[in-house]
């Protein structure tokens, strides 16, 4: 019988080396049983989560099944096909639609009975239950990690601060001085626009990125210093409110929104005050008649 072998490892547990141990025991179990390697496909660093379809390796294979050039698909163990019932279920019964073969060499069942589909059924369920728990570990060791004030990767790390070589934030002198000079200019009255200027012309780039600062990015390093609760609420009030754009004259400069808002109130009601405080016109005009 003609054999296409299929190998695969998941990101999160297995290693490359575990790959090539697929490969080479296959392998050897062709050659052991008489069959023949017609081909090999595999995929690397893919979760057993993904349906099989949507594997590049694994739909070389059922190529290799729908063209005749192989027939039967050979794995070192069911979950390499799926980790899901449904999935490896339906890939089950769509080799038996199309007359190809299954072979596991760990599990040994006959697919075309009641017993071994059962069979089949809870092995998968157990495989199912297996990734689960893994997925469950992963998540409450990541949890763990940033209560502790480790790093769980590198895009966690916030503006300000780098890995240290225990695992666990320090800050960073660069970009703590871009932090410094951005609240600086920020109590200055200096607009987002402004403030990248001073700082491209201070640091040439941003220590992070190696670009240009500009707006937006100033934006964003405000944003995470509000969240990591590292600005008071008093200077948050007094510091980073939204800003409109205002004509004084011939100029337009920045005003924060409630001091602006606050002048316009106090202008309407000043205007209010001598409207009330000023004659009647038709009072005058009788006066002087009389």
């Amino acid at each position: 019988m003609r054999i296409v072998t299929y190998a695969r490892i998941s990101r999160e547990r297995e290693t490359s080396s575990q790959l090539a141990n697929q490969r080479e025991r296959l392998a050897k179990w062709c050659e052991a049983t008489g069959n023949v390697l017609a081909g090999h496909a595999e995929d690397g660093d893919i979760s057993g989560a993904v349906p099989p379809l949507r594997r590049d390796g694994f739909r070389g294979a059922i190529v290799m099944l729908e063209s005749g050039q192989a027939d039967a698909i050979a794995v070192v163990a069911f979950d390499r096909v799926a980790r899901s019932v449904p999935d490896l279920l339906w890939t089950l019964d769509e080799f038996k639609k199309r007359g190809w073969e299954f072979i596991s060499l760990r599990e040994s069942f006959d697919t075309s009975t009641a017993v071994g589909r059962l069979f089949l059924t809870m092995c998968a369920a157990f495989a199912a239950f297996e990734r689960d728990i893994v997925s469950e570990r992963t998540r409450f060791a990541l949890a763990a990690r940033k209560e502790r004030g480790l790093v769980v990767d590198g895009r966690t790390v916030p503006y300000g601060y780098k890995v240290g070589d225990d695992g666990k934030m320090q800050p960073n002198t660069f970009e703590r001085a871009v932090v410094d000079a951005i609240i600086r200019l920020r109590r200055d009255g200096k607009s987002y626009e402004v403030i990248a200027e001073k700082l491209n012309e201070t640091f040439h780039v941003d220590p992070r990125t190696g670009r240009p600062f500009i707006r937006r990015r100033i934006s964003k390093i405000i944003q995470t210093l509000l969240r990591r609760g590292e600005i008071s609420a008093e200077a948050r009030h007094e510091l980073f409110l939204p800003t409109v754009p205002v004509r004084l004259g011939s100029k337009i400069v920045e005003r924060k929104l409630p001091s602006l808002l606050t002048e316009t109130m106090e202008k309407r009601s000043e205007a209010a005050a001598a409207e009330a405080a000023a004659p009647d016109p038709s009072t005058t005009d009788a006066l002087d008649e009389a």
